[in-house]
């Protein structure tokens, strides 16, 4: 080997180091989509990073207990010209709930190590105003709060004597089954006591003078309710002798819908 040439590699060499030197100094910028990563669904894993040369080999992404490990690197050899500012993209696998440590590994840029929580799945809220598209008129008031569903029924009767006039029913506590249906009784309210100040024509009486042992309370049926996801449901009831199976959508009005 000539003089000359040593020299050129000793000068290669050190450019070389230089520039990974550089690159490492700028980091890697990681993040996560969602962030915070859901537990049970996969998430994408974003790097972001001053990368010399090109192309870039594909992510890989590894599990290990608590540690997710990330590698990449690209296919220039001995010396790589500063290239472009990189930004790469790995999907990683579905985890539980918990800590890890996130290990992201570029061949020139050096490794970024950060901790990443996953945080647990959220319960699903089925809150808000139900109806069947089909059936204009009728629909369901749904408070869901921990394992309990109250529902107000506006609808029409069912019965022979008064089909068709509106009946308002009730389900105070629908509480949770093993299958996730919810179900509970339904019950309609009468008020028998005098409304002060109502002359008779005010369909609703006033707050003042209101009394509370007046009110009746009756049975009127059942009803369980299935959700078959955050925005499609079939609700049972059954209202005296008579029985109903009917599909229900959730009134949509606002995009995104929490």
């Amino acid at each position: 080997m000539s003089h000359r040439t040593g020299s050129l590699l000793k000068i290669i060499a050190t450019l070389s180091i230089l520039v990974a030197t550089s690159a490492r100094s700028q980091g890697l910028a990681v993040s996560t989509s969602p962030s915070p990563p859901i537990s049970g669904q996969p998430f994408a894993i974003l790097m972001q990073g001053n990368t010399l040369g090109a192309p870039i080999d594909p992510p890989q992404v590894s599990v290990s207990g608590n540690v997710i490990n990330v590698t990449y690197g690209n296919s220039c050899s001995f010396l790589c010209t500063p290239g472009y500012f990189a930004k790469l993209q790995v999907v990683a696998p579905p985890l539980n709930a918990g800590s890890y440590v996130l290990n992201v590994a570029g061949v020139v840029e050096g490794v970024a190590q950060s901790t990443l929580t996953v945080v647990p799945t959220a319960a699903p809220n089925y809150s808000g105003l139900w109806w069947n598209p089909a059936e204009p008129g009728m629909g369901i008031s749904i408070e869901h709060q921990g394992d309990i569903v109250v529902a107000t029924l506006f609808m029409y009767s069912y019965s022979p004597s008064n089909f068709g006039t509106p009946l308002w029913l009730i389900m105070s506590r629908g509480e949770k089954a093993a299958d996730g249906t919810y179900a509970g009784k339904l019950y309609s309210t009468t008020y028998s006591g005098p409304v002060p100040g109502n002359s008779g024509s005010l369909p609703v009486p006033p707050a003042s003078g209101w009394d509370p042992s007046k009110v009746s309370v009756t049975e009127a049926g059942f009803a369980t309710f299935k959700f078959n996801d955050l925005n499609n449901a079939t609700v049972s009831l059954r209202i005296g002798s008579y029985s109903v199976i009917d599909s229900l959508t959730r009134e949509l009005f606002s995009v995104p819908n929490p």
